[in-house]
């Protein structure tokens, strides 16, 4: 599929070169790219507080709406501490660096995202029976070392959230762990709150989760969530006072929508439970547990699904040397004439198929 260029806001409807299409693709898990409330918002935080703050955060002089904002993100996770930065890769860079001595030994899980890797020369493990033996293995020859084991909650191969089926075997009282929930924090967990809360009761030697705003909180931002003893010791990193922090209009926006995020996260919900309870028979998915993305795996739906006015998310991930990834994503955008036709076009592609 060649790339379409468009030039308005993502959202159910896109007009482009081929014409009006439904869009369902991307991460705007939440429909707020085009939600006037939510543009309402922006604004008014924007006029208040500037575009941006050009400055640091340790610097003398500190705006605390970022801190009111931090309160809201750790009380939604269930942290005691949380941070914001400029976007989710700055977060997982963060993380990942501030590990990256020879105290620490990494581990990276099947399908985890760049933006927790930082060594190079430890690629991501091709499945975990033998990221679990070689971390046993870890444990037992190097126990001056601590393993410090980075993975993504949604992994699209239902592996991760809800159960983290993986590290129920681990000896993890003695693993860091290191969670990236961008596509969970928002929309899965106790009210949007994420994985934080299912990490924390498996009681590792400490947990860490980092994410992108920028899907379903719909903010070009980032976050961490950690004890408040390991965030003031992340907090002593260069790259926390040496990088600009979000606009401080997004940290507005933050507060200000909470009811917003409930109501549109009712709506995904209803989304996704008529599009399970639909979703064509023959018609091959992958889903974790109620999130709105399907990863549809057989070649030609996506051109199939094209052919019909459907564009879905459809790209090689995460390097232009991957396989091709085809998704299906709902939003709470979205409208019950616009899974409809998705539902229609499915049904005709699996009777291409027999």
């Amino acid at each position: 599929m060649e790339p379409l260029h468009i030039d308005a806001a993502l959202g159910p409807l896109i007009e482009t070169s081929l014409g009006v299409q439904r869009y369902f693709g991307g991460t705007d898990y939440l429909g707020l790219s085009r939600n006037k409330r939510f543009r309402s918002l922006m604004l008014q935080g924007i006029k208040r507080f500037g575009v941006h703050m050009g400055s640091s955060r340790q610097s003398n002089v500190r705006l605390s709406i970022y801190q009111k904002a931090e309160k809201i993100l750790a009380d939604l996770a269930g942290s005691q501490a949380a941070s914001l930065t400029s976007s989710g890769m700055l977060s997982g860079q963060w993380v990942s660096q501030f590990f990256n001595t020879e105290q620490y030994v990494h581990f990276y899980a099947p399908f985890v995202h760049s933006a927790l890797i930082t060594r190079a020369d430890q690629p991501r493990y091709p499945d975990w029976t033998s990221l679990i033996n070689d971390l046993n293995h870890s444990l037992t020859q190097f126990p001056q070392q601590i393993p410090v084991l980075f993975l993504d909650t949604i992994d699209f191969h239902g592996i991760g959230y809800p159960h983290y089926a993986p590290l129920r075997g681990l000896p993890l009282s003695q693993i860091i762990l290191v969670a990236d929930d961008a596509h969970g924090i928002g929309i899965t967990g106790q009210q949007g709150g994420g994985s934080y809360a299912l990490l924390a009761a498996l009681k590792p030697k400490e947990l860490i989760v980092t994410a992108s705003l920028g899907k379903s909180l719909g903010l070009g931002a980032g976050a961490v969530w950690a004890s408040q003893a390991q965030m003031d010791a992340l907090r002593q990193h260069p790259l926390w006072g040496g990088a600009s922090p979000c606009s401080p209009g997004y940290a507005y926006v933050l507060i200000k929508a909470q009811r917003l995020y409930r109501a549109q996260q009712k709506k995904l919900a209803r989304h996704v439970a008529w599009m399970k309870k639909h979703w064509p028979e023959g018609c091959l998915k992958r889903q974790h547990a109620d999130h709105p993305a399907f990863e549809c795996d057989t070649p030609g739906v996506g051109a199939h699904l094209c052919a019909h006015h459907i564009i879905p998310t459809e790209f090689p991930y995460p390097t232009p040397q991957s396989p091709l990834l085809t998704r299906v994503v709902i939003t709470a955008a979205h409208s019950k004439k616009d899974l409809k036709a998705l539902r229609k076009a499915l049904i005709l592609w699996v009777k291409k198929q027999e």
